[in-house]
């Protein structure tokens, strides 16, 4: 019953995307000019452009997407956007500005992230067919033309559609092809990563589930599992194996240090890393700051 849910919908999509051609409403290789990188825009149709020279990054929305050469975009109808590149940057595209009934239900499947993440061998593809474009400009322009013209921009967004379509069946029928294990594994192994690269912040558990996009109790329980100890064990050997290190070169206090690792109280810091060493963290600063103790260490043994 399901499978023919999902046929009936996939028709209904295809009948409406086949209803009716895009409307061309002008289409060339131009420069971007940089006031489009300065204030945000929007156009009363459909933009699609493919990057032939430059890079750029569009927000559009809450979202910022990087794009290079190569690269193909699609900013939606009065969508408020802003195209940043760099002033001394020659930004050069191929843009398409078109209208078409089908508009709404295309970009509930196809958006901008999904189009970075095209092999490159389908973006090879893309820019094929933008230069079938290109080279229709040059064209007679009579009906036939035009209509050929709108037949090629339907094949090009079909295409786009249905590697997106793809791209994600593909990322979904791997995550079910993943075993438990690789799944938690793979969870411990970017877990650490974050930890390693934000243990200086204070952190709550809740932030590193959501980055992770997980649900809190699901990291929890797999990082206690599949090591000898809990996330927040991990993250706070992280953060004293790193202050003793600082105290050591001697140039921060203990308040300082303990800042800088993400404590707001450097009287629990201090507590924490006695807890972890057995010393207060103040010995080790003396320790590093004793020239006898310095020297001492010089001697060969």
């Amino acid at each position: 019953m399901k499978k023919q849910r999902a046929g009936l919908s996939a028709l209904t999509l295809e009948q409406r995307f086949a209803r009716e051609l895009p409307v061309i409403d002008s289409m060339g290789q131009l420069i971007f000019d940089p006031i489009f990188a300065q204030k945000n825009h929007t156009t009363p149709c459909c933009e699609m452009f493919h990057i032939i020279k430059g890079r750029v990054r569009l927000i559009l929305g809450n979202s910022r997407v990087e794009a290079v050469a190569g690269d193909t975009l699609l900013i939606p109808t009065e969508r408020l956007h802003r195209d940043e590149f760099e002033p001394g940057q020659r930004l050069e595209v191929f843009m398409v500005f078109f209208s078409w009934s089908a508009e709404r239900d295309y970009f509930a499947y196809v958006n901008n992230a999904r189009l970075q993440r095209l092999p490159p061998a389908m973006k090879v593809e893309v820019g094929r067919m933008f230069n079938h474009l290109r080279m229709d400009r040059l064209a007679e322009d009579d009906d036939v033309h035009r209509l050929l013209v709108r037949s090629r921009v339907l094949t090009l967004l079909m295409f786009l559609l249905q590697e997106c379509i793809r791209g994600r069946h593909n990322r979904e029928r791997h995550q079910r092809q993943l075993s438990g294990l690789q799944r938690r594994q793979s969870l411990m192994f970017r877990a650490k990563a974050f930890l390693e690269a934000h243990f200086h912040e204070p952190l709550a558990l809740n932030d590193i589930a959501r980055v992770l996009k997980v649900s809190p109790f699901y990291l929890s329980h797999v990082f206690s599992k599949e090591s000898d100890f809990s996330l927040f064990s991990y993250l706070t050997a992280l953060r004293m194996n790193r202050a003793k290190d600082l105290l050591a070169q001697g140039a921060l206090n203990v308040a300082e240090v303990a800042n800088a690792m993400g404590y707001d109280n450097s009287h629990y810091f201090a507590k924490i890393f006695r807890q972890h060493f057995g010393h207060a963290p103040i010995s080790t600063v003396n320790t590093a700051l004793d020239p006898f103790a310095r020297r001492a260490k010089e001697y060969p043994k």
